[in-house]
């Protein structure tokens, strides 16, 4: 508690204080693991309460053993009259308690039990799991004074958004900002990706799925190498306490066999057999614990100085998790080594993303080694928050990623392009690149725009002589109202690539190129718009059931198929309304 007010609690305190005292009945504090949520919830609701004996406190959330962790926290801090604290799940049931800490499970079977206006505050901890199907009722049911969400992961995987029943952050200060701040332990991040297929024998790695490169590029080890490895990697480390995150139940049991003074801890075993073996990682007794996603959230073992991740996982909400595991500073402890098995592309991507998230936020405090955030000629990265290693297998993995994603350089776009003209024997058209993007060898045309501003802008960049184009916007207008003339009504892109087909027409991409859209085309015509058939804020819906259905952001050939099946828009459709599929899948928050 002296550690947390001295250094950032009286911060969170009088910011959530300013946002709820005007009595605001929605609050979410959202705060990186091994801030101190609890304690700052804790102290808001001491000032709230304001020595008020008569109203009662309710706190959610859908695991006991935080439960029991927020219970001792609220007594430190609010007064240590233990018969005013009372639980409510399946061991204990202590109704009357003025503080009441309850799990979602047993207090969804029993919710009538209490009157809707029973509770005057309501905090839930780990607040994101609030959204789901299985806790919203408990939510929506009662009425308090104010709703207090707290959570360090806000963002969901099914892209459920709890500030709808929060509202907006009242603070906020993630996990990046943490590290950059020093209010964490430092970090020192290995990749350990030693066993990696060499990517030059891949034939066209950028035409294969995300799961189909994994399959090709990492090479699983063996357990009793993995174990071999953790051990000389914290060899130096007088007395590592270690977390290992696994695969499944039995990988955990297996690798115990292996790793001397372990435990594993999982939900095959009883509960009191689970506390019993953490307890003996607090006590020191063993110094290894080896677990699937038990620690996830709320398990607090601040003396951690090793986290290993065995497990693969595309989620950053369980990365962060279980990342946030060695955090928490604590007196003799000056760094978290993790060592990252790495078993996919996804997670190269999510540490790359977290390492230039914490270089931003160093850049903001004007407070940072810009030499150091050099990485042309070192292997690794070296940050204020630590240090994260990164080969360069890890990088070349990186750039294919973002090719795969269309998220291209303006490195690889050029050498594209001139790799291209070189094959070409000339500067690529607009056609050429429609039919070499089809073909895996460069990205889309409209990617080329969007980064260079112009395909022509492009081409020059790259050292290769301008497209004139066969048709000046004179040209492209007399044929839109021809072609118009013809059909009785305003082209649409895809009349207009059926009339290119037939020879009557410049290509769609022609006209893009020289109106910056379409619809600009057929304005500069004095044709009617095409207003098409849905409304930005259907295609943007369209987007997100996509990316729900998909579990990943739709790409340019997945909204191409998708409009096939009748699920969506054409991608035209998207690039017509917003510009580019980009921006579309931006006014819709994906990434």
């Amino acid at each position: 508690l002296n550690y947390w007010i001295s250094s950032m609690g009286w911060v969170t305190l009088i910011i959530s204080w300013n946002a709820v005292k005007g009595g605001s009945k929605k609050a979410l504090i959202v705060m990186a693991t091994g801030l101190g949520k609890t304690v700052a919830a804790a102290f808001l609701t001491k000032k709230l309460m304001s020595g008020n004996r008569g109203e009662k406190v309710l706190y959610l959330c859908h695991q006991n053993d935080i439960l029991t962790q927020a219970r001792t926290t609220f007594e430190a801090v609010i007064d240590g009259d233990t018969k005013r604290y009372g639980y409510f799940h399946g061991d204990a049931k202590h109704r009357n308690a003025q503080y009441l800490f309850a799990s979602f499970q047993t207090m969804r079977q029993q919710l009538t039990d209490f009157g809707q206006d029973e509770f005057d505050r309501i905090i839930i901890d780990e607040s994101h799991h609030s959204s789901a199907d299985t806790y919203q009722p408990v939510v929506e049911y009662f009425k308090p004074k104010l709703l207090l969400g707290i959570t360090a992961t806000p963002d969901r995987a099914d892209m459920k958004d709890i500030r709808n029943l929060f509202g907006e952050e009242v603070f906020s200060f993630p996990l990046e900002r943490a590290l950059a701040q020093k209010f964490l332990t430092k970090v020192d991040y290995r990749l350990v990706t030693d066993e990696i297929v060499d990517l030059k024998k891949i034939e066209n790695p950028y035409r294969l799925s995300i799961s189909e490169l994994n399959k090709k590029i990492f090479v699983p080890k063996r357990d009793k190498e993995v174990a071999k490895i953790i051990s000389e990697k914290t060899a130096d480390i007088s007395d590592p306490r270690m977390i290992i995150f696994c695969n499944s139940i039995k990988h955990a049991e297996l690798l115990h066999t292996y790793i001397p003074h372990s435990l594993p801890v999982h939900s095959n075993l009883s509960f009191r057999e689970q506390a019993s073996r953490i307890q003996s990682f607090r006590d020191g007794m063993v110094n290894t614990i080896i677990t699937i996603d038990k620690f996830n959230e709320g398990i607090d073992i601040p003396e951690t100085n090793v986290v290993v991740f065995l497990r693969s996982t595309s989620s950053r909400t369980i990365f962060y998790q279980q990342l946030g595991r060695g955090l928490r500073k604590v007196d003799g402890k000056d760094k978290v080594l993790v060592l990252d098995f790495v078993a996919n592309c996804e997670r190269i991507e999510m540490v790359s993303d977290l390492v230039g998230k914490i270089k931003q936020e160093c850049e903001n405090m004007g407070d940072i080694d810009r030499d150091a955030l050099t990485d042309e000629s070192e292997d690794h990265l070296v940050i204020d928050a630590g240090e994260f290693n990164f080969t360069e297998t890890s990088k070349d993995i990186l750039n294919i990623l973002r090719m795969i994603n269309g998220g291209y350089t303006r490195e690889a776009l050029i050498e594209q392009l001139q790799t291209e003209g070189k094959r070409l024997g000339k500067s690529p058209s607009a056609a050429n690149i429609a039919e070499s993007s089809r073909d895996g060898r460069t990205a889309s045309f409209s990617v080329f725009r969007k980064v260079f501003g112009s395909f022509n802008d492009a081409l020059s960049v790259a050292g290769l002589s301008v497209n004139q184009g066969r048709y000046s916007k004179r040209e492209l207008i007399a044929q839109l109202k021809s072609e118009a003339k013809r059909l009785g009504k305003s082209p649409k892109v895809s009349d207009i690539n059926e009339a290119s087909k037939e020879k009557r027409t410049a290509e769609a991409g022609s006209f893009f190129n020289a109106f910056g859209s379409f619809n600009n085309a057929l304005s500069a015509a004095g044709l009617s718009v095409n207003q098409g058939r849905y409304s930005k804020r259907e295609l943007i819906a369209q987007l997100k059931s996509e990316a729900k259905r998909l579990g990943e952001v739709p790409t340019r050939t997945g909204i191409e198929k998708s409009s096939k099946e009748g699920r969506t828009a054409s991608r035209y459709t998207f690039c017509n309304a917003f510009g580019s599929l980009s921006n579309a899948l931006e006014a819709a928050g994906l990434k």
